[in-house]
């Protein structure tokens, strides 16, 4: 096998896994697979990235799962750790079935979601500034 298959169930994911998301997924130096999870207008933009590390006896042992990576470092804290719990707990109930597929597509939807809202927050922050710049002038 390899340091990122460790049996047949794991070499047919990470087949699977390199056939659907290409070049979204890169093998880490620790046995780790990074999946970027990039904007879905602007595909240069990456907005997080995932490492997953399977155990020897993964798909029946429950993933690694990160958020820790250099790029995640604008993400606050607490925002991580909603979307560890979120995709922990969908690995708990997926254990004994590959589940990785399906942890990429959640955190791609919900960090896509989040991006969009913190996009409109600042959107509405400029609108607010200028009506206050704009209310403290003088009609002449």
């Amino acid at each position: 096998m390899s340091d990122w298959a460790k049996n047949e169930e794991q070499a047919e994911e990470l087949d699977a896994l390199e056939s659907v998301l290409m070049e979204d997924m890169q093998k880490g130096d620790n046995g780790s697979l990074d999946f970027l999870i990039k904007d879905e207008e602007d595909e240069d933009l990456t907005l997080a990235v995932l490492s997953v590390c399977w155990p020897d006896e993964y798909p029946n042992e429950l993933p690694d799962i990160s958020l820790d990576a250099f790029a995640n470092r604008a993400i606050p804290a607490e925002v991580k750790q909603d979307w560890i719990d979120q995709m922990s707990q969908l690995a708990e109930d997926y254990i004994g079935v590959p589940v990785t597929m399906v942890l990429v597509d959640t955190l791609r939807d919900v960090v896509r979601e989040w991006a969009a809202q913190c996009a409109m927050d600042r959107k509405q922050l400029q609108i607010s500034e200028k009506v206050e710049q704009n209310s403290g002038e003088t009609v002449a």
